[in-house]
């Protein structure tokens, strides 16, 4: 497997919560692959059958398991950077959902774009049958052509300038740290050569799932008004 030129060890983290189906199948595409030095899972309160399935994977070794029910969103992402920059300061870190399938030689092809390119401090692979040569540099986040907050991978470095700001509940947390990336005078790119694809549409956050998940999005939405002045 091909590792990006002086980029340190290649983590990844993965909120769960139920879905065990497709929990398995991303895990799975990664197993097969390899590419990684460790997936860290966050289970953010399933139920008895997904979580008994990871923690026989964990007691295989095969991934950390880490308790993390009624956490939100960006706690878990940061968490997981932290354990990441435990191991090694200079770190790629993917933070994956757990819906996706993944193309072929992902990590690998991540880690090594990320790397070329002194700019970029987080990447997304291609998406939705988008079709790119090399990197493009973009701007944004997923709605207008940019970073996919559902699929990235991110400098572990550059968690000495930004982070993930946990006054967010589940939304506007990808937005805003695009936002920080390009305030410092990062970049963030979409990676040709690989590709995701987002097969359940957000398992952690589906709207019709609680009425109060609408008042959640209201707060995050004035909270990314405030800090930005835009959405």
């Amino acid at each position: 497997m091909t590792r990006a030129p002086c980029s340190g060890p290649v983590h990844v983290v993965i909120p769960v919560l139920d879905h065990l189906d497709v929990t398995r199948d991303v895990l799975g595409d990664l197993w097969a692959q390899g590419g990684y030095d460790s997936i860290t899972v966050f289970d953010n309160g399933s139920g008895p059958e997904t979580r008994d399935w990871l923690v026989a994977r964990a007691a295989e070794g095969r991934i950390e398991l880490v308790d993390a029910a009624g956490w939100r969103l960006y706690r878990m992402w940061n968490e997981g950077v932290r354990r990441a920059r435990e191991r090694a300061p200079v770190c790629d870190v993917a933070i994956l959902n757990n819906d996706l399938r993944l193309g072929p030689s992902f990590l690998s092809s991540l880690s090594v774009a990320l790397r070329a390119d002194p700019r970029l401090l987080a990447v997304s692979p291609t998406c939705n049958g988008r079709v790119i040569d090399g990197v493009e540099l973009v701007n944004g986040t997923y709605k207008s052509g940019g970073l996919a907050g559902f699929a990235f991978m991110v400098r572990g470095e550059a968690f000495d300038t930004v982070s993930f700001d946990e006054e967010f509940e589940w939304w506007f947390g990808d937005d805003d740290f695009v936002a920080q990336i390009e305030r410092c005078g990062g970049r963030i790119g979409i990676v040709g050569g690989t590709w995701v694809d987002h097969v359940n549409g957000g398992s952690q956050t589906l709207l019709d799932r609680v009425p109060e998940v609408w008042e959640q999005l209201q707060r995050d939405y004035e909270h990314m008004l405030a800090k930005w002045g835009h959405d």
